[in-house]
C-alpha cells in the first residue's frame, strides 16, 4: 500500500501486467496480500484443500488468474466472482472503516448497532461484497465474533447480545489485507505501548482500570463525512482511529 506504485510507477492490478512489472511489488507483495484475504473469503479447509489440489493437478504447468479462481470456486460455495473483479482485476485496496456504532438495551438482551463504510484506496470502485469479522468486546475481556458481508459503500447490522459490549472492533485479527494496518493492546500498568502495525506510540500515565486500546492507521484520506473544526486541513492520504474500552 505504501510502495507499491512507487517502485512499479504505476497503480496496477495483480493480472495482465506488462513483462517489466512480472517480478513487481503489486504482484509479489500485493499478490500475497490478496491470497491472504482469498483463505479468509473461503476459510482454511476449503482454501487448503484447494491450493493443493491446484499444486498437484497443474505441476509443472500454467494457468491464468481466470482460470485460478475458478478452481478454488469449485472447492466453496461462497461467490468469488466479486473477489475476482475486486482484488485481482482491480487496482488499489479496499477499505473498511467502523463508521458509528450503538447499545441500547431492548428487554432483557442488548442491541447492538453497526455500520461500516466501504472505500477504496485509488481505485474509488467499491467492491460488490467483502466479507469481515465484527469483534464484540465482553465485560470479561473476550471477544464475540460476527462474521458479516459489507456491500456497497455503508452497510448495517444488528447483533443481539445477553450482554452490553465494552466495544466493537473491525477486524482485529487482520484476516482480511484491506486498507489498514492496525495493532490492539490490553493496558494494564503506566507505560510506554508502541501500537507497531497502528503506527502510533501510547503513553499511558494513570491507568485506573484496565483498558482495550485497538488503533487503526487508515491508508486513504478521512471521507468527507468527517468534519473537525480545529483542523484547517485533512489529509487526502491517512487517517488514524483509536477506539476501544477507555475509561474516565
Amino acid at each position: 500500500m505504501q510502495f507499491a506504485h512507487i517502485g512499479d510507477g504505476d497503480i496496477l492490478s495483480v493480472s495482465g501486467v506488462g513483462q517489466e512489472h512480472t517480478y513487481g511489488r503489486h504482484v509479489y507483495r500485493k499478490g500475497a496480500d490478496i491470497a491472504h484475504s482469498l483463505r479468509f473469503y473461503m476459510g482454511d479447509s476449503a482454501f487448503f484443500k484447494a491450493i493443493k489440489s491446484i499444486m498437484n493437478s497443474k505441476m509443472y504447468g500454467n494457468m491464468d488468474s481466470r482460470q485460478l479462481m475458478d478452481s478454488f470456486q469449485t472447492y466453496t460455495p461462497n461467490d468469488l466472482e466479486s473477489f475476482y473483479k475486486g482484488w485481482v482485476i482491480g487496482k488499489g485496496f479496499t477499505h473498511l472503516s467502523l463508521k458509528t456504532w450503538n447499545t441500547r438495551k431492548v428487554g432483557s438482551e442488548y442491541q447492538t448497532e453497526v455500520g461500516i463504510l466501504q472505500r477504496n484506496r485509488w481505485d474509488g470502485t467499491p467492491h460488490e461484497t467483502v466479507p469481515v469479522e465484527v469483534y464484540l468486546l465482553k465485560p470479561d475481556f473476550t471477544f464475540e465474533i460476527k462474521r458479516v458481508l459489507a456491500t456497497k459503500f455503508q452497510s448495517n447490522f444488528q447483533f443481539n447480545t445477553n450482554y452490553e459490549p465494552l466495544a466493537v472492533g473491525l477486524d482485529i485479527d487482520a484476516k482480511l489485507s484491506d486498507a489498514t494496518t492496525d495493532t490492539f493492546r490490553m493496558v494494564e500498568n503506566p507505560g510506554i505501548y508502541n501500537f507497531e502495525d497502528g503506527l502510533m506510540e501510547v503513553e499511558a500515565v494513570q491507568v485506573s482500570e484496565k483498558t482495550f486500546l485497538h488503533i487503526t492507521h487508515h491508508w486513504i484520506g478521512a471521507d468527507n463525512s468527517t468534519s473537525v473544526d480545529a483542523l484547517p486541513v485533512l489529509s487526502r492520504d491517512r487517517y488514524w482511529s483509536v477506539e476501544g474500552y477507555i475509561p474516565d
